[in-house]
């Protein structure tokens, strides 16, 4: 009897790890984080996506980043578009992104990012146009253990609305912010 009820607790685990791939990255990414009252390692909501503001630990790059999404400027002031792009509308996710893992950090986390709109999924502006996304936007940076930074990463969205802003810096290690 114990050997089917065994069987049916990993049968219903296994089945409750089902549902969309962001659901079970976060999971996956957040689950080995220590719980602290300024980061959070586990979905905000039964989705799995994070409000604005909230901290969310994710391992890149061979340390760990506490990856803050502040917030969503729409419009920002951008170069005029031209081309097959003129008349878009350019938005910036603001972010902090604290290096809490014990080796130093180097690369781009917009190589990472991307924002999800009514209109389907935008990759980053790289190199960035954008002066205040400078820090962030396509530029590789470099932190060491304890350092931070403050930017942001603009995307050219048209006539979209954005949703969500999700990094996925590699397999099984996602994590997704709304944006309203």
């Amino acid at each position: 009897m114990s050997t089917r009820l065994a069987a049916a607790s990993l049968l219903a685990l296994a089945v409750a790890g089902c549902g969309s791939s962001s659901h079970q990255s976060q999971t996956t990414a957040t689950a080995t984080q220590p719980k602290t009252s300024a980061t959070t390692t586990a979905a905000s909501s039964s989705t799995g996506i994070n409000a604005l503001g909230k901290s969310v630990t994710v391992p890149i790059g061979g340390t760990k980043l506490q990856v803050t999404v502040k917030k969503l400027v729409d419009p920002v002031s951008a170069p005029k578009q031209t081309g097959p792009y003129a008349g878009d509308r350019v938005v910036a996710v603001m972010m902090s992104l604290k290096n809490v893992g014990a080796h130093g950090y180097a690369g781009a986390p917009s190589d990472y990012a991307s924002l999800a709109t009514t209109g389907g999924e935008h990759a980053p502006l790289t190199p960035t146009q954008i002066t205040r996304c400078a820090k962030l936007g396509g530029a590789s940076i470099r932190l060491a253990a304890g350092d931070s930074v403050a930017s942001c990463i603009a995307y050219d969205v048209g006539p979209q609305q954005p949703v969500n802003f999700t990094l996925r810096p590699g397999p099984g290690s996602t994590a997704e912010w709304n944006l309203h």
